[in-house]
């Protein structure tokens, strides 16, 4: 079985290589990496073959079996013109997954026999929301293919990882490997570390990549101001935006990886991943991605989170730090959590892992057989979402003061879809009643 791989668009790959700043580290070529990492070889009669672009869409179609990415027009129009035309899975992530269902051009195109893919569990109870599917595995899970090797740290530690080496080795050092901007909420990290130093570890705490734009820098203030009022200024540092090297050999520095961030686009747990890869457990929010890597109390620790009524979301520190500061002084307990993060990233995360279950939806969607299924319908949710001018991408747990297109007021339907879609997300959702 061939499996066409097409990701993301090439001139975004080329533009952002050009750059060769931070933007070229940012999660979605972090994924478009590891799905180029699949290809090349067969897996058990399986091959993953990337469309360069420079061969035409329509000879690329017809030479696949099946098709795998984020929607493409291109590809999906070249399909209707083959005389048999492959099934699609459709890799839908970030802020996508809400957006998905209404976005008519890609859903008219959408065949019985595709599968639509998230990147976490959580955003198959967010689809299904809106979306009723042919079969019962017509939305799906699987994940983004990650190079693990790429955060085993070398012996050449770079400078910066040297600078947190001069750290005396008893303090335990937490990073904060989340990118430092207010819908990240890494100020929410403070009180883990204020308590943990009233209990005497005498944490250092590790920022990275501060933004450099004015709401940035605002806000690297106030965490600032923070940290002065907590008595942590001088136990805190802060490092610039790293490279994938600087990075494997900071998060090997570090004691564990601090995830606090309630946003909608933490779909796929990119920092406990990598974290882990490189030998550090995560301590991370019960939010979105995050759960599918971090396993509580196995590979990492989760912070409980709660979805308000006024949809605000609470993450509760406090019924964490006990189990944090054990870890920190039970080395056999580390060792083991880390062990085991490791066995889980090989046999669910890594590009071996990826290509199997990607082998194995494929094989699924070319089993189907359409006439025998129902076609894709909307849910009555998502009718009530198009007459309430549920636009996506203009809303988030984390991010309430975003402007909606035009003059809209969200209404009481638009709410009620919005705390839908978090519920999925949260550990709990506060009582209506």
């Amino acid at each position: 079985m061939k499996i066409g791989v097409h990701f993301i668009a090439r001139r975004l790959l080329t533009r952002a290589d050009a750059n060769n700043g931070r933007v070229r580290h940012a999660s979605v070529f972090r994924c478009a990496d590891g799905f180029t990492a699949m290809a090349g070889r067969a897996v058990n009669g399986t091959e993953f073959i990337v469309w360069d672009e420079e061969e035409s869409a329509e000879s690329f179609v017809r030479r696949v079996d099946v098709l795998v990415g984020i929607p493409d027009i291109r590809l999906l129009r070249a399909r209707e013109r083959v005389p048999i035309p492959p099934p699609y899975l459709m890799l839908v992530m970030g802020n996508a997954t809400r957006a998905i269902p209404f976005a008519r051009p890609v859903m008219e195109m959408l065949r019985r026999e595709d599968t639509l893919v998230t990147s976490c569990a959580a955003d198959i109870g967010v689809l299904e929301l809106f979306l009723e599917a042919p079969t019962a595995d017509s939305i799906s899970r699987a994940p983004m293919p990650s190079d693990l090797s790429r955060f085993i740290p070398t012996s050449a530690s770079p400078p910066l990882a040297q600078r947190l080496s001069e750290i005396a080795p008893e303090r335990p050092i937490i990073l904060s490997a989340e990118r430092f901007n207010r819908g990240k909420g890494v100020h929410r990290a403070l009180p883990m570390v204020e308590h943990l130093r009233n209990e005497g570890h005498q944490p250092v705490l590790v920022f990275l990549g501060a933004e450099s734009d004015p709401a940035g820098r605002a806000y690297q203030q106030q965490v600032d101001d923070d940290l002065r009022k907590r008595g942590l200024a001088d136990s805190t540092v802060f490092l610039p935006f790293l490279d994938t090297t600087a990075l494997a050999g900071v998060y090997a520095r570090a004691n564990v990886a601090l995830s606090v961030s309630t946003i909608y686009d933490n779909n796929f747990g990119y920092v406990p991943i990598e974290a882990l890869a490189a030998g550090t457990p995560s301590i991370a929010t019960d939010w979105g991605g995050y759960r599918d890597v971090v396993i509580d109390g196995v590979t990492g620790v989760r912070i409980p989170t709660t979805l308000r009524r006024d949809g605000t979301v609470d993450i509760d520190l406090a019924a964490t730090i006990p189990t944090v500061s054990a870890l920190l002084t039970d080395d056999a307990r580390y060792e083991a959590m880390v062990t085991a993060g490791q066995h889980h990233l090989e046999d669910s995360f890594s590009v071996a892992a990826s290509q199997r279950i990607y082998s194995e939806l494929a094989l699924m969607a070319c089993d189907r057989v359409p006439s025998d299924l129902q076609p894709w319908r909307s849910t009555e949710l998502a009718k009530i979402a198009v007459r309430s001018r549920w636009v996506a991408q203009t809303d988030n747990a984390d991010r309430t003061a975003r402007i909606l297109r035009g003059t809209h007021v969200p209404g009481t339907d638009y709410f009620r879809i919005r705390q839908a879609i978090y519920s999925h997300y949260a550990t709990n959702t506060e009582d209506e009643s």
